[in-house]
């Protein structure tokens, strides 16, 4: 039996996610899951990612160099939601 992916060290494990994008942790979602979560369009996303208001989430380009696709974590998503409430 080979090990799974938690025995893996971290080089090995960015590996396989640079290799494989769609095995990005969970910790990391997309553009699209991001405007889900803000209840917002991509394009308005995309928007504030060109503008970059204070607090807007950082962005991780995840995958190889000729094809990075760009991620957020879903943590500092929230964080910056949160602190859009108006109550």
């Amino acid at each position: 039996m080979l090990p799974g992916p938690e025995s893996w060290n971290s080089e090995r494990r960015m590996a396989v996610v640079m290799a494989r994008p769609e095995i990005v942790p969970s910790i990391f979602i997309t553009r699209r899951e991001f405007a889900r979560l803000a209840k917002m369009s991509v394009r308005t996303i995309d928007r504030y990612r060109k503008i970059r208001p204070p607090g807007f989430p950082a962005e991780y380009d995840v995958g190889l160099k000729e094809r990075c696709f760009p991620r957020f974590k879903r943590a500092e998503v929230e964080t910056w939601l949160d602190s859009l409430a108006l109550w």
